[in-house]
């Protein structure tokens, strides 16, 4: 049994995470508990390996919602980022 205690952050995040590695490790059991996402181990199955898989999909999905927020934002308000605007003189 692996139990990886979640951040507020990654509780947004737990259920796409799961769903994730549903697709991509079908022969493990995993679930929310709380704020603990715990994941029964399959037979020969590398701890230190799924660990890592799991904190990349956290680190996708948070990608992706940043991403997703940033393209939201109005383009017209990201003059503050050109130099060469008015503002800048």
């Amino acid at each position: 049994m692996l139990k990886i205690e979640l951040s507020k952050m990654d509780c947004e995040f737990a259920d796409e995470v799961i769903h994730r590695l549903g697709v991509l490790q079908p022969d493990i059991d995993i679930s929310l508990v709380g704020g603990d996402l715990q994941v029964t181990l399959a037979a020969g199955e590398d701890a230190k390996a799924l660990s890592q898989l799991i904190h990349d999909q956290f680190l996708q999905c948070r990608l992706a919602g940043v991403t997703c927020a940033i393209s939201m934002f109005p383009t017209d308000r990201l003059n503050y980022l050109d130099p060469a605007s008015e503002q800048f003189g």
